[in-house]
């Protein structure tokens, strides 16, 4: 489900990180993103608990808000991931390349 704005375009977060970011930075993203989901839930919580009027809209905007963030985390962490998996490889093909010259 996508969440509409007045002039019917659809929101959509811009989940791809920048080339240049090493993994360290981009899992403190992932972090980042998963403490804005924190607090949004907590503040659709509060709400809730203490405005009983509360409008579905409202709420469906909010948990469409933590869709987008949770999977700017998840996009995040996988590149994480990708970048530490390329930098073994590199590493390893490396180490075996030395080892080979020197046998």
């Amino acid at each position: 489900m996508s969440v509409e704005n007045e002039n019917a375009n659809t929101v959509r977060p811009n989940i791809h990180p920048d080339a240049e970011v090493t993994a360290h930075e981009l899992l403190n993203r992932a972090i980042e993103w998963q403490q804005y989901i924190r607090g949004i839930s907590e503040f659709i919580a509060d709400l809730m608990y203490e405005d009983e009027t509360v409008k579905g809209r409202h709420v469906a905007i909010a948990l469409e808000a933590i869709g987008s963030l949770a999977k700017m985390s998840v996009e995040c962490t996988m590149e994480a991931h990708s970048q530490m998996c390329r930098e073994q490889l590199r590493l390893a093909t490396s180490a075996a390349a030395v080892e080979q010259v020197t046998s």
